[in-house]
């Protein structure tokens, strides 16, 4: 960091309420997939996946974002899993 740069501000949200925006903001994001999925089918999986995960890294912070980009990777790759 450079001298005399700005520091982020912190995060002022509660630990539960950063978790939350993380599941909430990622189960939005595939089902809103999951309903456009007649006119994109198997095209683009994760069109809705990046912007939801860079909105919880920008609202709720890394960690959390991490949180959320397996929980839409789980949900896209769950078809191709094996019972």
């Amino acid at each position: 960091m450079q001298v005399g740069a700005p520091r982020p501000a912190p995060t002022t949200a509660s630990p539960w309420m950063r978790w939350s925006i993380a599941v909430v903001v990622a189960l939005v994001a595939m089902a809103a997939r999951g309903l456009l999925n007649p006119w994109f089918g198997n095209a683009l999986p994760f069109v809705f996946a990046f912007p939801a995960v860079a909105l919880v890294a920008w609202v709720a912070g890394v960690a959390p974002a991490l949180a959320a980009a397996l929980i839409c990777a789980a949900w896209v790759l769950a078809p191709w899993v094996d019972p």
